[in-house]
């Protein structure tokens, strides 16, 4: 296994890190491999659901996509009168 260091971690940065490994009970070391293996993939328990939805892309035809539109527009204006 190598080692690598890490210069200029600012105080924010540094107290977060540190609260983020006391909440779960690991090591500063700990903490920091498993948010770099989750930022860059390697952690399997970490689950990207993006790919779920790919079967879904494209099957709504043009005017099927414009009538959802219209159906779901109301949902965009907020009512004043809502948070009286």
């Amino acid at each position: 296994m190598s080692s690598m260091t890490m210069h200029g971690i600012g105080p924010e940065l540094d107290r977060r890190l540190r609260e983020e490994a006391a909440a779960n009970g690991l090591s500063l070391n700990q903490t920091l491999q498993k948010l770099l293996s989750a930022s860059v993939g390697l952690d399997k328990s970490v689950i990207d659901h993006r790919k779920d939805y790919l079967p879904f892309f494209g099957v709504w035809s043009e005017e099927e996509a414009k009538e959802f539109d219209v159906s779901v527009s109301e949902f965009g204006r907020v009512d004043p009168e809502d948070w009286k």
